[in-house]
């Protein structure tokens, strides 16, 4: 038995050499790895005249931002494509008025039935220029020739030709309502439509890239603040360090500003993370014109004044109102949409009638065995439709939809001015929150310089000076929060309004 079990242990060892030697070493799994093709996927984007991020040093003040954002941010020219996409369904639409050159040429060799037995030849060639307008009338121009034995019954020509004049006309059904020319005012409402598409992802990615710039802006000035304290309070340390010395103040004094310098450190690290992070969100707004991608923001490109908030007036947001009627393509595309179900419903009611067309083809004969006087076509094309449950629903359906997009444009309109209202509310709160920030910001400062100056003379204490100090930057820091604010608010205000864009 137990020569059994080795001889079982042995066949499985060795079976599992040889299945060990037949899976495929490392190099063959490095060679069938995905991390290899992505590798060299992400290695090609950034290989030299490709894609390579750049930055030119230079400040970054927000209207040269918002400029960068607007003419190259990806999702922008996205969406501009799709608009020039739309352009050309528009322009493929046109192409149903497009004139064109029609031309028949035919030659004849047959058996007569007139004079069996005798061959007989004819050569006939029909040649025009034709073209649709948006009324549905087709008109034509051109030239006829025939010559030889002519069947019946098509006829002779003069030797020179004959020139003529065509056009078939519909007086009632498929006069100026036809389906052609609703076609291609449809198209102009896709054209619309994707114009508006584009305004929204610039209000998206305009009004994201505003905040993320002022978060930048803030952060950096937040750091900045910090930072500032930080070195204040590390030469309080050295003078508390010397007075405890001296024997002038006790040795508690040094434990106390050597804490208040770990925490400020703290706050220092916390404040360059945020900017980091700031810094980081703010380079995926911005691109170069030729794709590539912008390298991260330096600490010195931050601007380095801001401008004080103002009070919006009154007039400010009916100003607002009324340029989002103008300028908003979402009023546009309601309108061209109502104008639309307006040809629709035409062209239901057109369909009801019934159908009447009148055609004419005059023609003048030239060269020898020409007849005198013109050769002349005219007639009548009548049909008379017995229901017409079809064009009476598409003429309900119609209705309907203009009722609807009557609806829907008072919807619109109530809902960009209560929009453009709590921006503006959001604007006026930010700008309270900002004079209220700047006096506190003022008031903390006087206080600081004064308990500093008591702390001199001995009539204070160390806590007390750094109570107050803590207390400016709470303020100083609350002040650059309501700037920012503020103008996140006015930009959006004026993305609200359709401008800037």
């Amino acid at each position: 038995m137990k020569i059994i079990y080795i001889f079982v242990i042995v066949l499985i060892t060795n079976l599992n050499l040889v299945f060990a030697k037949s899976l495929p070493g490392p190099e063959i799994l490095k060679k069938v790895s995905i991390e290899e093709d992505i590798e060299e996927f992400k290695s090609s984007l950034f290989r030299s005249g490709t894609v390579k991020a750049v930055n030119d040093g230079k400040t970054i003040d927000f209207v040269s931002f918002f400029t960068i954002v607007k003419e190259n941010h990806p999702d922008i020219i996205s969406a501009g494509i799709k608009k020039e996409i739309a352009s050309a369904k528009r322009l493929e639409a046109q192409g149903a008025f497009d004139p064109s050159i029609n031309s028949q040429d035919f030659f004849y060799r047959y058996n007569s039935s007139s004079a069996p037995g005798i061959t007989q030849e004819a050569f006939i060639s029909n040649t025009s220029l034709d073209f649709l307008t948006g009324y549905g009338a087709k008109f034509g121009i051109g030239a006829k020739f025939a010559q030889g034995d002519i069947k019946t019954p098509l006829s002779p020509t003069g030797d020179g030709g004959e020139y003529f004049v065509r056009a078939q006309i519909p007086l009632l059904r498929g006069a100026i309502y036809n389906s052609k020319f609703v076609k291609e005012k449809s198209s102009r409402l896709d054209e619309t439509i994707s114009d508006y598409l584009l305004f929204m992802t610039r209000l998206q990615t305009l009004n994201s890239g505003a905040k993320a710039y002022w978060d930048w802006v803030v952060y950096k000035k937040i750091m900045d603040v910090e930072t500032n304290l930080l070195n204040i309070v590390s030469e309080q340390v050295n003078f508390v360090q010397a007075q405890v010395d001296f024997g002038n103040m006790p040795a508690i004094s040094a434990v106390e500003a050597q804490r208040e310098i770990q925490k400020r450190q703290g706050k220092v690290n916390t404040a360059l993370r945020k900017f980091q992070a700031s810094t980081i969100k703010l380079s995926k707004f911005i691109w170069t014109q030729d794709g590539r991608p912008f390298a991260l923001p330096a600490e010195n490109q931050v601007p380095v004044d801001l401008e004080e908030p103002a009070l919006l007036v009154k007039d400010d947001i009916n100003e607002a109102k009324l340029n989002a009627l103008i300028n908003r393509p979402e009023f546009k595309a309601l309108d061209l949409s109502r104008e639309i179900s307006k040809l629709e419903r035409g062209l239901a009611k057109n369909q009801m009638l019934p159908q009447l067309d009148t055609y004419v083809n005059a023609g003048l004969e030239t060269g020898e065995d020409s007849i005198s006087g013109p050769s002349l076509e005219a007639g009548l094309n009548i049909s008379l439709p017995l229901r017409r449950r079809e064009a009476r629903g598409q003429k309900e359906q119609a209705e309907l939809r203009i009722k609807q997009l009557n609806l829907e444009e008072r919807k619109l309109i109530q809902n960009v001015f209560l929009e453009i209202e709590d921006t503006a509310s959001y604007i006026e709160t930010s700008y309270m929150r900002y004079l209220a920030a700047k006096s506190d910001y003022v008031l903390s400062a006087k206080l600081e310089e004064g308990e500093k100056l008591r702390f001199e003379l001995g009539d204070s204490t160390l806590f007390l000076v750094i109570q107050r100090q803590r207390a400016t930057v709470e303020a100083n820091i609350e002040l650059l929060k309501t700037i920012a604010d503020y103008n996140i608010g006015k930009i959006r205000l004026e993305l609200l309004q359709g401008k800037l864009l």
